[in-house]
């Protein structure tokens, strides 16, 4: 697998970190400010108002137009990576029948920022932040349950899977009852998300060649879904 394709990858994660970072700590100036994207910096008689920084605010409105079309820019550009690194990893595996490059191949962790491959949003204004009751259980035993079915190719910011601590590349063994001996599909994987709304369900999954375990709740949240993750079936 391409060494410089992985750093590439990792970088571009990178990249989008620092303009996520900058367009929270933004938006977290106008949302204290009462005003957001849209609301007014005038009074009813057309005057700057007097209680917030009109021109400071007005800068970092447009500071995060300017930020969020960044972002989009090396999100595409990290679908692109990703869909190429994935290109490689079943490259990689059709040809050799003694190790299986599913299982092992480790992608850049990144917390980050769910619906469509890598096209998560970055954190917006008034998007609060949803804690979880999640336990982490690091360097778990290796699981009997067979090489992982799907692998985590966007996290939202803020959503239950981001609080729980699922990370990018994770590949998935087994969600609840669902597992790779069990032959699970997307579709087994979203009705156990349905059963378990609510209540801790344990993932085990494969963070670069180590296998590991992660306690997360299934819950509503500000953003789309129950977990606020994306997963990639694997072939």
């Amino acid at each position: 697998m391409s060494t410089a394709l992985k750093a590439t990858l990792k970088q571009r994660m990178h990249d989008r970190d620092i303009l996520e970072k900058e367009i929270a700590e933004r938006s977290a100036r106008l949302e204290a400010a009462g005003v957001g994207l849209h609301g007014g910096l005038v009074d009813r008689e057309g005057f700057p108002r007097s209680d917030i920084d009109v021109a400071g605010l007005r800068e970092d409105r447009q500071r995060v137009l300017v930020l969020s079309n960044d972002h989009k820019t090396v999100t595409a550009k990290l679908e692109g990576l990703l869909q190429q690194l994935h290109a490689e990893a079943r490259l990689e595996k059709s040809s050799s029948s003694t190790t299986d490059m599913t299982a092992s191949m480790a992608l850049p962790s990144a917390d980050t920022l769910t619906s469509e491959s890598l096209k998560r949003p970055y954190a917006a204004v008034s998007q609060t932040s949803h804690q979880v009751s999640a336990m982490p259980a690091a360097n778990a035993p290796a699981s009997s349950k067979g090489r992982p079915f799907a692998v985590v190719d966007e996290v939202v910011a803020g959503s239950p899977a981001a609080s729980a601590g699922v990370q990018l590349g994770d590949q998935w063994i087994s969600f609840g009852r669902s597992d790779a001996s069990k032959g699970s599909s997307m579709a087994s994987v979203a009705a156990t998300l349905q059963d378990c709304e609510g209540r801790l369900a344990t993932a085990e999954f494969v963070r670069r060649g180590a296998a590991m375990q992660l306690q997360l709740m299934p819950s509503k949240w500000s953003g789309r879904g129950l977990l606020g993750c994306h997963l990639q079936a694997l072939s």
